[in-house]
């Protein structure tokens, strides 16, 4: 009867060589055992085997007791294998192991096919878990029943928020009376639809769909809120309803817009004309476009087919199309490696147009791994032309200003919140180097090369300013030649468009020659006095 068994049979006599095999042992693995009669398992078997099975078989022998457990690994021709193996000891009457039985069942193909199932299963998680985590993010209100009766109903978070809900409590008007949700009452018209009406539950029990169904939510406090959208059957594998899904927005002061519709038409059509940002997804094996928006067209002049029948180097120019091939595999690598930094960037692309101009962009890229255990590429695209213009404006307007002050005799410089130089003019460098015999750094805290004595008045100065203050003051000082001259300086917050103090703006003159003149009147002013009152009058 083994000849016909569909497992291998092995039969091991009181030395442990094999005295029978069936044809099914003969074949296993692909034709392991060639003519293994009179010889040890451990002589017939790869050691890939023998190490795991050899145990179990001295065990059997020495105690006389079965032995069943699983093997898994890879046959000499890299083929993997998974078999099943008893060991049945024979005894005699003085209780003495006489052979073993051995049944092996190759559960290779079983084990391959769970391993299959395994696999599909995590691609279908990795794929809910990306279905919720967009109905989590939609600005809608989605609810979903697996149920045809609709006695239980999930929603998105907005849902729960919308309807004062804990997450994960049935949101259901025909669940079980314990569960059923009394927060708000559903009207449609001025009526009240009863629970069982409710478009949900009517797509959930008949299959068939609701377009731009419209009700309201009516709360114990009064609120009221006017929701429109659509409910879309769940089919079974026959066909047969099964559920439905319901998304659904608030829309209570489309009354008001609708008011205002014709005034504001214009307006709204101008913002839909010029809403210049791209949105785009790109397969990064591919390197094609899967999806862009509409608004490329006005962009770069193609329409979205076109685009998405381009390649990379049609899309923008040689040089930004070398940075972007040159900077995305390093990029992808750490990606995958987990780094946080590597997920979104933003980069400045000059992308070509149909009528062979080139446009810069701004592109922020964000990458996304899809159901497929691929990766994919999210794009925003925003032409930054007008802002290219502007900082070349005020980079020229910077180079002008810079050209003035480093023009002047005066000393200007001005210092961040944390005492950083942020500008000095050629004439505060010189200064620092004659007076204090160090050479100043923009970036640098003003206090590291400033001698230690001349710290606190200068914070001092540097804090009344970053309060708010703005004030002048006249400085004296002495050159190490034994020059003397006296500054004034003013102090004023630099202040930025939101009102905040971001540093101290300094600016100093040198008052020496008016201090001597002033001197010099004085002490004239005082000798005519001396001399009106010595000598007489009349």
């Amino acid at each position: 009867a083994v000849e016909n068994l569909p497992d291998a049979f092995i039969f091991y006599n009181a030395d442990r060589c094999v005295q029978y095999i069936n044809p099914a042992a003969m074949q296993l693995g692909g034709g392991l055992l060639a003519d293994p009669t009179g010889r040890r398992e451990e002589e017939i078997w790869p050691g890939t085997i023998t190490r795991h099975s050899l145990p179990h078989l001295l065990e059997a022998f020495r105690s006389g007791e079965d032995q069943k457990f699983e093997i898994s690994g890879t046959l000499p021709d890299g083929k993997p294998f998974s078999f099943q193996i008893s060991y049945i000891p024979l005894q005699n009457g003085a209780s003495q192991v006489t052979g073993c039985y051995a049944l092996i069942q190759d559960m290779t193909a079983v084990r391959q096919y769970e391993l299959g199932l395994l696999e599909s299963a995590e691609r279908e998680r990795v794929r809910a878990a990306e279905i919720e985590t967009i109905i989590d993010a939609v600005p809608a209100f989605v609810w979903v029943t697996h149920n045809p009766d609709g006695s239980h109903i999930s929603g998105n978070r907005a849902t729960y928020e919308l309807t004062r809900t804990q997450p994960g409590a049935n949101l259901s008007k025909t669940g079980p009376a314990d569960e059923v949700l009394h927060t708000y009452t559903p009207y449609h018209n001025g009526k009240e639809i009863p629970p069982d009406e409710l478009p949900i539950q009517q797509t959930a029990a008949t299959g068939q769909p609701k377009r731009d169904y419209e009700f309201d939510l009516v709360f114990e406090d009064g609120k009221t809120v006017h929701l429109a959208g659509n409910t879309a059957p769940l089919l079974d594998a026959n066909g047969k309803p099964a559920g439905s899904v319901a998304a659904f927005i608030d829309i209570s002061e489309r009354s008001q817009m609708e008011m205002n519709l014709r005034k504001q038409e214009a307006q709204y059509r101008l913002l839909a004309e010029n809403m210049a940002d791209v949105i785009w997804v790109l397969d990064s094996a591919t390197m094609r476009f899967t999806y862009v928006s509409p608004s490329v067209e006005k962009l770069r002049g193609y329409t979205p087919a076109e685009v998405m029948a381009q390649t990379l180097d049609q899309v923008m120019t040689a040089a930004s199309f070398r940075r972007a091939v040159e900077q995305l595999p390093a990029r992808i690598e750490a990606f995958l490696a987990g780094d946080p930094q590597a997920v979104t960037m933003t980069h400045e692309i000059e992308q070509t147009r149909r009528d062979g101009s080139t446009v810069w962009t701004e592109v922020v890229t964000t990458l996304l791994k899809n159901s497929s255990g691929g990766l994919d590429i999210l794009g925003v695209t925003r032409d930054i032309t007008e802002r290219m213009q502007v900082t070349e404006a005020l980079r020229e307007r910077e180079s002008r200003l810079n050209a003035v002050i480093n023009s002047t005799d005066a000393v200007v410089w001005s210092v961040d919140c944390e005492y950083c130089l942020t500008m000095a003019n050629s004439v505060v460098i010189r200064d620092a180097q004659l007076l204090h015999g160090y050479e100043l750094q923009i970036g640098e805290n003003i206090f590291a090369r400033l001698p230690i004595e001349m710290h606190q008045e200068w914070k001092d100065r540097y804090d009344r300013v970053l309060q708010g203050e703005s004030f002048r003051e006249e400085i004296n000082y002495s050159f190490p030649a034994g020059e003397n001259f006296v500054r004034e300086y003013s102090f004023n917050p630099i202040i930025n468009s939101e009102g905040r103090i971001t540093g101290a703006a300094c600016f100093g003159n040198d008052i020496s020659v008016r201090k001597r003149a002033e001197a010099a009147l004085q002490e004239s002013e005082q000798k005519l006095r001396t001399l009106f009152e010595i000598v007489p009058v009349g």
